[in-house]
């Protein structure tokens, strides 16, 4: 049994490292839903996703292949050039396994927790403009064979593999044979005990501690302006931001404020906040920004959300035609998910008690009222996020679905607004390839 157990591992490696980069120091060939993260040496927030496929609707002629019948009217975003529509997957069910996405920055500093307090060892190598940091760790021995876990750090990204080898020569001979940028780079192990110390400091710096989401209250308004310029926001809008999070004070906030005014109210004197998974979350909501009668563009509101990563947009209903992700003039905004109110729950349905989740790990404040503050209304969900965005998960239901303002709905948009941020930062417009490789290349000065 246990040589079978070996033979499938080795297999399982062989093809995780098969995986050829693109360019020659590149590992970023695939989205970090392809690492094999085993769930025993792992935190239960890394894990390996597997249904990231058939999500994305590139053009209007693609409508019809996966939905017969369906025409662009009928979309919650129309398919633009340079954008990718996010339509959901084949199966209809919501998956209840939301995974945070990306080792490196994960609200566990894997590194920290898994290596720097065990025996390992660190190797370097690359040039400046190109560096590479591994860490390898053997896990158990079985007989002749060794389970081991390496970290492969780039400027692109971390990677995190597990694998099965003789020793921890071959082990690292093996990385290198299986990638062939690193076949040519000199690899020099380090054994001053300061590295680990340096290497738990990259880490920690490149962990985020909090993040901003804006949310825009459209109505049924598809022009810039005029979205910006809605300033009552409707019944449905308070419940559903009632429900995405608390509504708190700024002057004299002492939590995580994503670049609002704490002191003198120049941004506006209220805004949302949740906490989850270990993050603070602050929501940037164009209703609770400066509102001005002389600007009909609304800057100040389009200083604070034009700068976020990832919009929500909050539709009331059906508006002319699906929004459009060009509309919305913006250099930095990357992802756009639009909510759109979609009518009420039939009361019937409404008695029936919610499923428990399976997931106890997901949490987040205020999730003890949750179900007590919910009601019947239902709502659609799409995705739009610009083509330099790398996919992401959890991977939307089958188009058509109707959600709930429930734990269920909660668990799966907050950690898909999370991963969405973190898949946009490798896009050009934000620099993380190249703080990494700074950081990296501190390393390789020093040492």
């Amino acid at each position: 049994m246990n040589r079978v157990i070996y033979f499938l591992q080795n297999i399982w490696s062989s093809i995780v490292f098969s995986r050829g980069p693109k360019d020659s120091d590149d590992l970023t060939d695939k989205p970090s839903y392809t690492d094999y993260l085993d769930r025993s040496h792992s935190s239960p927030s890394l894990k390996l996703i597997s249904d990231q496929t058939e999500q994305f609707l590139y053009d209007v002629d693609d409508i019809n292949t996966y939905f017969p019948g369906v025409s662009v009217k009928d979309l919650l975003i129309k398919p633009e050039i340079g954008y990718r529509v996010e339509v959901g997957g084949r199966n209809g069910e919501v998956a209840l396994n939301y995974v945070l996405e990306d080792a490196q920055s994960n609200s566990i500093a894997y590194y920290q927790n898994t290596f720097s307090l065990k025996k390992h060892a660190n190797y370097i190598g690359g040039s400046g403009a190109s560096p590479v940091l591994i860490s390898v760790m053997k896990i158990n021995r079985v007989k002749n064979q060794c389970n081991y876990v390496a970290i492969v750090r780039t400027k692109y990204c971390d990677k995190v593999y597990h694998f099965v080898s003789k020793n921890d020569r071959v082990a690292i001979r093996h990385i290198q044979n299986q990638h062939p940028f690193l076949r040519d780079v000199r690899l020099t192990r380090v054994k001053n005990p300061l590295l680990v110390k340096d290497l738990v400091h990259i880490e920690d710096r490149l962990l985020p501690k909090g993040y901003k989401f804006g949310v825009i209250y459209a109505a049924r308004e598809s022009d810039e302006n005029l979205i910006f310029s809605n300033n009552n926001p409707s019944d449905g809008f308070l419940t559903f931001m009632k429900w995405l999070g608390k509504r708190i004070k700024l002057k004299g906030w002492k939590k995580f404020g994503g670049g609002l005014d704490l002191n003198t109210d120049t941004t506006g004197t209220h805004s949302y906040f949740t906490a989850f998974q270990n993050f603070d979350i602050m929501f940037h909501v164009s209703t609770e920004l400066p509102y001005s009668d002389k600007n009909g563009q609304q800057v100040e509101r389009k200083r604070h959300i034009g700068n976020d990563i990832v919009i929500i947009i909050y539709q009331d209903g059906l508006p002319d035609h699906p929004f459009e992700a060009t509309s919305i003039k913006s250099k930095f905004n990357q992802v756009y998910f639009v909510v759109q109110e979609a009518g009420v729950l039939d009361d019937s349905l409404a008695r029936r008690p919610a499923k428990k989740s399976s997931k106890a790990s997901m949490s987040y404040e205020g999730s003890k009222d949750l179900r007590r503050s919910s009601n019947n209304r239902l709502y659609k969900l799409a995705v739009v996020s610009k083509q330099g965005v790398k996919p992401y998960g959890p991977t939307l239901p089958r188009f058509g679905h109707m959600w709930k303002l429930d734990i269920t709905f909660k668990n799966f948009l907050l950690t898909k607004l999370i991963n969405a941020e973190r898949a946009a930062y490798y896009t050009p417009e934000f620099a993380m390839t190249r703080t990494r490789r700074l950081l990296l290349k501190e390393i390789l000065d020093k040492y």
